[in-house]
């Protein structure tokens, strides 16, 4: 059996979602959960030093991380990816682009929104980090 969640942690308001809460139910083995409180002024607009290389991802993790999800913190994603490109969608006027920086890592281009994708033998699981505000809805920080 083949298990998929996704978790959220959010840089600003409510943060650092580490497990699913419902697949931590049903799995005792599963992270325990941790919240922290980041405040928005902690949060840099610039990279400091140069962008991230680009890699290619494998078509095999494209094809994993295209779709809709309800992240755990409650809110909504949706990455469209294909060969050519890869975009989180925040609803409302919120698409971000996203390039390759590893093999299952995607960054916009700013470097404060980032998709994980992680597998083994029983659980597929992609981790998203991105500036929230209070309701872990996507802020525009910068």
């Amino acid at each position: 059996m083949h298990t998929r969640f996704v978790t959220a942690a959010s840089a600003a308001g409510l943060v650092a979602l580490l497990g699913a809460a419902p697949v931590a139910a049903a799995n005792p083995a599963a992270p325990v959960l941790q919240e922290m409180q980041v405040p928005v002024a902690g949060i840099s607009c610039s990279r400091i030093g140069p962008p991230p290389q680009r890699v290619t991802p494998s078509a095999e993790v494209i094809d994993s991380i295209d779709g809709v999800y309800r992240l755990s913190n409650g809110q909504k994603l949706g990455i469209a990816a294909s060969d050519q490109q890869v975009v989180a969608d925040f609803g409302r006027w919120h698409q971000i682009p996203l390039v390759a920086t590893a093999p299952e890592r995607f960054e916009s281009r700013d470097g404060l929104v980032w998709v994980r994708y992680e597998a083994d033998e029983d659980t597929e699981r992609i981790v998203v980090s991105y500036p929230a505000d209070a309701r872990g809805r996507y802020a525009d920080a910068c």
